[in-house]
């Protein structure tokens, strides 16, 4: 089953599954995000500290949604790990902002952001490089593997050994079989383990004041009054709709 991909690979149509429409999108988005930026007058410290590192990671995210959608070797929990840690360290940055500190960072982040731009790259490159055909059959390996309860795992094992003995006729089927998924795989714990450091760094947010829940003192006085008013306003309901009743 794992052979067959490979020895059907000579017989693929040309044509690759990637359109270079994307790269273009990602263009008008980044002088799009520059022109809201001018309109709304987000040029300062605090605005660019947030809505400029959230541009980056909804490219970068949206990069991996798509791939769930072209590779077998791409799975959810993968894209759903990168998705919780930016959105815990974009908390994380956003409170270190109202309480008017840096958020402390590690090279581990870099480490991360260097991975996850290295897998985008391997991926992209390799729709660019195979066709349509080659990598249908490559997904195909991978989707008929799973029903007979095989893991991606064990596909992608059986794949690199394969490689290494230099059963492939094409080099570069070959690599695509097993690069993302280990890639991916790496790109996942390197994300986890940078989420861990970031909390390690910077818990003692979590101690200072927080919105809502524990704002500064400066804004008690102003949740306490919106507090009242609601209460106010409850109890006035309340006594409106005892004397409909009693009406």
């Amino acid at each position: 089953m794992i052979s067959g991909a490979a020895e059907t690979a000579e017989e693929a149509s040309k044509g690759t599954p990637f359109d270079s429409k994307g790269l273009q999108y990602t263009e008008s988005f980044e002088r799009l995000s520059g022109d809201l930026a001018s309109v709304f007058h987000l040029h300062d410290l605090a605005a660019l500290t947030v809505l400029d590192p959230l541009a980056d990671k909804c490219l970068v995210l949206g990069a991996f949604i798509t791939f769930i959608f072209l590779s077998e070797q791409i799975q959810v929990w993968m894209v759903l790990c990168i998705l919780a840690r930016d959105i815990v360290i974009t908390c994380f940055r956003y409170l270190a902002i109202y309480q008017g500190k840096t958020l402390q960072t590690s090279r581990l982040a870099k480490v991360k952001t260097a991975f996850q731009m290295f897998s985008i790259m391997v991926i992209l490159t390799s729709f660019m490089v195979l066709t349509v055909r080659e990598y249908d059959l490559i997904n195909q390996q991978y989707h008929s593997a799973l029903e007979s309860g095989l893991s991606r795992w064990d596909v992608a094992g059986a794949n690199i050994r394969r490689f290494l003995r230099g059963q492939y006729d094409d080099f570069f089927f070959g690599l695509t079989c097993f690069l993302p998924y280990y890639l991916m795989i790496l790109t996942t714990i390197i994300t986890i383990l940078s989420l861990l450091r970031y909390l390690f760094t910077n818990y003692k947010l979590l101690h200072g004041p927080i919105p809502v829940i524990r704002p500064k003192e400066k804004e008690k006085g102003y949740w306490q009054d919106l507090d009242k008013g609601r209460i106010s306003a409850l109890n006035k309901f309340r006594r409106s709709a005892g004397e409909r009743k009693s009406g």
